[in-house]
């Protein structure tokens, strides 16, 4: 219980949830090992397809992970038609997916904080990443080296922005240790996941 209340009161409670973070995390680790197989592209296609089910599964599918690897499976589809996947489209059917088969699933805080995350990531990503960068955009050199940097920031800020409204209504507020916290535990908890 002190754990959890901790990773809460820094903004970090998402990593102590199964969700698309572990998903995320997981489907890139098969992917990754799919690769060096040799096998045709449908072949790694149902390879992943597996794991992530067989993932599934094991942790009872909760809908925020159920999200995210329907938006993986709706990914990997189009790599293997030879299409490049569209992360809206991808996300929108996955939400009609999901609440044509939990029609309340609105009401779960954590489906509701993913998606309000991952559209934060997929429209504000790209945009704050441009902005950090252009901080340094002089020292190129810099900039280079604070690329890793610049990502974890995007990405934790762009999640934010979009799920604020539900944070404050949900949590009564948000840290102000939100991204120092996020940068210095998502690696921490994705490298332990791997493990």
């Amino acid at each position: 219980r002190g754990v959890s209340s901790g990773f809460a009161r820094v903004g970090a409670s998402h990593l102590m949830a199964v969700s698309g973070l572990h998903i995320a995390v997981l489907a890139a680790f098969v992917f990754w090992l799919v690769q060096r197989i040799p096998l045709g592209r449908w072949g790694r296609f149902l390879i992943c397809c597996t794991g992530l089910l067989s993932y599934l599964c094991l942790i009872g599918f909760p809908a925020s992970a159920l999200r995210s690897a329907l938006m993986f499976f709706l990914a990997l589809l189009a790599k293997s038609l030879g299409h490049r996947g569209d992360t809206l489209n991808a996300l929108g059917l996955a939400l009609l997916v999901i609440c044509v088969f939990r029609p309340f699933s609105g009401r779960d805080l954590g489906f509701v904080l993913s998606v309000t995350a991952t559209v934060g990531i997929i429209l504000l990503y790209r945009p704050v990443m441009e902005a950090c960068t252009h901080l340094l955009s002089g020292l190129p050199g810099v900039n280079q080296l604070l690329r890793p940097l610049w990502a974890a920031v995007s990405v934790t800020v762009s999640a934010n922005a979009f799920s604020l409204p539900v944070q404050l209504e949900a949590f009564g507020g948000i840290s102000l240790l939100l991204i120092p916290a996020n940068l210095l535990l998502v690696p921490l908890v994705s490298g332990l996941l791997y493990c």
